[in-house]
C-alpha cells in the first residue's frame, strides 16, 4: 500500500531531475554561444528567457505532483499506524479487521476489472484513499488498447517507463516493435515491414532470435503453416502482450504482481492443511480446507510444518483433550466424547460413517502415542 506511491515520488523526482538538467545544459550552451557572438544577444537572450520560463512553469507543476504524492505517502503512513494501534486493542481489533478485509477485496475487485464494486465498497467503508484507481483504470485504458490492436498507448509507457524497464531486462518494447512488424506484413506491406525493422528491432541482439524469424515470416508470408512462423501470425499473440503488459507494469510501480487478498488467502490455507484435508474419511466438516471452494484453492498450496499435533473432532470441529477426550466405536472411528454423547438417546447412537447401532457402553477411549 505504500511502496506504490513511494515509487511513483522517487520516478517524479528522477524525472524533474533529468528535466532541469537537460534545460540547464542546453541553456548554459546558449550563453556560450552568446558570449562568443554578441551580434546575435538580443534575439538569443530573450529565447533563453521563455526557454526558462518554460522551464519554471514546468518545474512547479512538478513540485505539485511531488507535494500530492508526499501528502499520499503520509495519509497512508498515518492509516498504517492507526491500523496498528487498533489491533493492539481488543476493543477495536474486530473494526480493524473488517477494515482491513474491505480494503482487500476492494483491492482484488479493482484488479479484476470490477471498478464500479470496489469504489462503491471503497467509498461505504470510507477507504478509497488507501485504492490506487488511478493507476489501475490509466492501464486499462492501455490493455484496451492491445485488445483493439494498437501498440501505441503500451509504447508511450514504454517510452515514460524505458529506463526501469530496461534495468529490469524486459523486452517489452522490442515484443511489441515486433508485433508491429507482423501486423504490416500481414497486411501486405513488406517495404514499409523492412523499414520498421531496420528502426526498431536491428540493434538489438538479444533480440537477435526472434528477428531472425521475423524476417524469415516476411518471406513465408501470414498464411504460411510452417512452425514456429505460424506462431508470430497467432491471433492469441495479442493476448499475450496484453498479459506481459500487465506484469511488467505492476512491476515498474511496485505493485504487487498476485493480488493481496489471494496472497492472505493462501497464507490461512498454508497454515490450516493437514495431510488429512484430502482424504475424505478424515475430512472435517468445519475445516475450510476440507471443503469446497478453499479445498480445491490449496490444492497446490504446501502444508504446515507442526511440531506437535492436535486432534480436532471431525464432527464438531473442535479439539480432543483431557476434557473432551476421543472415544473409538467399534468400527474404529474416533470421535470426540462430547460429539457422540450429543448423538445418544435411550443409551444407543448410530455410527456416523457405517449407521451401525452402537451402546454407549461400546465406546473405549482412544490413546495416541
Amino acid at each position: 500500500m505504500l511502496r506504490v506511491p513511494a515509487e511513483q515520488l522517487a520516478q517524479t523526482c528522477r524525472k524533474q531531475y533529468k528535466l532541469v538538467e537537460k534545460e540547464l545544459n542546453s541553456a548554459m550552451g546558449e550563453i556560450h554561444e552568446v558570449l562568443k557572438d554578441n551580434r546575435a544577444a538580443p534575439s538569443s537572450m530573450n529565447g533563453l528567457v521563455d526557454r526558462l520560463q518554460g522551464l519554471k512553469r514546468k518545474v512547479e507543476d512538478g513540485q505539485v505532483q511531488e507535494d500530492e504524492l508526499l501528502q499520499r505517502c503520509r495519509v497512508r503512513l498515518d492509516y498504517l499506524q492507526k491500523m496498528h494501534e487498533r489491533d493492539a486493542d481488543p476493543k477495536n481489533r474486530g473494526s480493524a479487521q473488517t477494515e482491513r478485509l474491505q480494503r482487500l477485496v476492494a483491492d482484488y475487485l479493482l484488479r479484476e476489472g470490477y471498478d464500479h464494486s470496489a469504489r462503491c465498497l471503497a467509498e461505504g467503508a470510507g477507504i478509497e484513499r488507501y485504492l490506487d484507481f488511478e493507476l489501475v483504470l490509466a492501464s486499462r485504458d492501455v490493455l484496451a488498447a492491445l485488445q483493439a490492436r494498437d501498440c501505441e498507448p503500451a509504447l508511450a509507457w514504454c517510452a515514460e517507463h524505458r529506463a526501469k524497464l530496461k534495468k529490469a531486462g524486459s523486452t517489452l518494447e522490442l515484443q511489441l516493435r515486433l508485433q508491429q512488424f507482423v501486423e504490416l506484413v500481414r497486411s501486405g506491406r513488406a517495404v514499409e515491414a523492412l523499414s520498421h525493422a531496420r528502426r526498431h528491432l536491428s540493434s538489438a541482439a538479444e533480440f537477435e532470435p526472434q528477428l531472425r524469424l521475423a524476417m524469415t515470416s516476411l518471406a513465408l508470408g501470414p498464411a504460411t503453416c510452417a512452425a514456429p512462423y505460424a506462431k508470430l501470425f497467432d491471433e492469441a499473440a495479442w493476448g499475450r502482450l496484453a498479459a506481459l503488459f500487465h506484469k511488467q507494469q505492476l512491476a515498474a510501480l511496485a505493485m504487487a504482481a498476485t493480488a493481496p487478498l489471494l496472497v492472505a488467502i493462501g497464507a490461512g490455507l498454508t497454515a490450516l492443511k493437514t495431510p488429512a484435508c484430502f482424504h475424505g474419511d478424515h475430512a472435517c466438516r468445519e475445516c475450510p480446507v476440507c471443503n469446497e471452494p478453499f479445498r480445491a484453492l490449496a490444492e497446490q498450496l504446501p502444508g504446515a510444518q507442526r511440531s506437535q499435533s492436535s486432534l480436532v473432532c471431525r464432527l464438531s470441529g473442535l479439539p480432543m483433550n483431557e476434557d473432551n477426550p476421543p472415544l473409538a466405536l467399534p468400527s474404529g472411528n474416533v470421535y470426540s466424547r462430547n460429539a457422540l454423547l450429543s448423538l445418544a438417546a435411550d443409551g444407543v447412537l448410530r455410527d456416523p460413517q457405517t449407521q451401525e447401532v452402537v451402546r454407549v457402553d461400546q465406546l473405549r477411549k482412544a490413546f495416541f502415542m
